[in-house]
């Protein structure tokens, strides 16, 4: 399934208001599925789509202890980050992401379920860094992400068996 579609056509429809400037980077992002200089290919983010649902519980109340279910957006942009190749060189189109997303939101709930996939999912050597203006705010992410692998008896389990895991958190 392709969530960028999906996502698309449910703005489309009426179903989900956006501003215009991300009805603008959708409408593009739809037309560059049909651009020869670039390959969508779904599988990298239905990889990271499918562990975080499969193995990151939510840890905040109401929801502590319940999988996490991704929105459509978060799959949309999961599958858009990870699925836009450049035809010559197959190499990832996109290597950043900014998140405009206001207070509340479930942004770091997000972010630590995709730094976890990340993580689990690379050949190795990934290191996650935990940074922000300050050092609380810092530590959120960081506290996040660690207690939502300790909510995972795989994750958790895995992750103690690995010498090289750390987690930074710096202002």
């Amino acid at each position: 399934m392709n969530y960028l579609v999906e996502y698309f056509n449910e703005i489309q429809n009426g179903n989900i208001l956006v501003g215009e400037e991300l009805k603008k980077q959708v409408d593009k992002l739809i037309s560059d599925l049909d651009n020869p200089r670039y390959i969508f290919d779904e599988k990298p983010g239905n990889l990271r789509i499918d562990f975080i649902q499969t193995f990151c519980k939510h840890t905040k109340s109401p929801f502590n202890g319940q999988p996490f279910i991704l929105e459509l957006w978060e799959k949309a942009i999961i599958q858009t980050a990870y699925g836009f190749k450049i035809t010559d060189t197959g190499l990832r189109r996109f290597n950043e992401v900014i998140l405009l997303i206001a207070r509340k939101n479930g942004k770091t709930t997000f972010i630590a379920g995709l730094d976890l996939a990340e993580f689990f999912l690379s050949r190795g050597g990934v290191d996650i860094v935990c940074a922000s203006n300050t050092t609380e705010q810092a530590n959120i992410l960081f506290e996040e992400i660690n207690n939502m692998r300790e909510q995972s008896p795989s994750l958790s389990k895995d992750t103690r068996s690995k010498k090289n895991i750390f987690f930074i958190y710096s202002p």
